[in-house]
């Protein structure tokens, strides 16, 4: 669909790339107050250390390999890097707002099946569970959309609260939940699609990063 509108195969590898590297950063960002608990002080002194320099140098390389793919031509304030850096930011804000929505989700969830009819867990709570999750999930090898993984993290997250039954039931249905997003959005996607497909509908060429 990428290269329908005109985009090149460098361009749409970059921003898988991207998508990846971001989506940890915010997750891994979003998960610090639990990760908190479980380290030494001295190994937060390194992560804290090491995460900045990390992403630096990799924004750094990333500019220089692939620097042209990432300006689009036109607009002064892209050929300056500002718009290579303002979509990257956007992005990441959208991914905040969806760690946001799947952990309110959860919490809506964990709230369903407490027979006292109080929260199971702070919503805060949820999110840096959900993140967590999400990032354990992502980086364990052979687990295909963290199938299985995540389901543990969030369970080990409300066993103690509302026992392994009902956390496991409520891990299961989130996953059922984003399982019929993923399809809805699939089918959305696929009509505008089609609907963009007419001849003269679009005009994206490399306008758009």
């Amino acid at each position: 669909m990428g290269r329908q509108l005109g985009h090149g195969q460098g361009r749409l590898a970059l921003a898988s790339l991207l998508e990846a590297v971001l989506l940890v950063l915010v997750a891994a960002a979003l998960s610090l107050p639990l990760v908190w608990r479980w380290l030494d002080e001295e190994m937060l002194w390194i992560g804290g250390f090491a995460a900045p320099v990390l992403a630096l140098l990799a924004v750094r390389w990333v500019r220089r390999r692939h620097g042209s793919a990432l300006l689009r031509p036109g607009a002064g304030a892209d050929r300056d890097g500002a718009g290579a850096i303002l979509r990257p930011l956007c992005a990441a804000a959208m991914y905040v707002l969806f760690f946001l929505v799947v952990a309110a989700i959860f919490w809506m969830l964990a709230l369903s099946v407490n027979e006292s009819g109080r929260p199971a867990i702070e919503f805060a709570g949820s999110v840096t569970v959900v993140a967590l999750a999400w990032l354990v999930g992502f980086v364990t090898p052979g687990s295909s959309a963290g199938i299985g993984v995540r389901e543990a993290v969030l369970i080990a997250a409300l066993e103690g609260t509302l026992g392994a039954p009902a956390s496991a039931l409520i891990a299961l249905a989130l996953r059922l939940v984003t399982i019929g997003g993923d399809v809805v959005f699939l089918a959305a996607g696929m009509a505008l699609g089609q609907a963009d497909d007419r001849p003269g509908s679009i005009a994206l060429g490399d306008d758009l990063a």
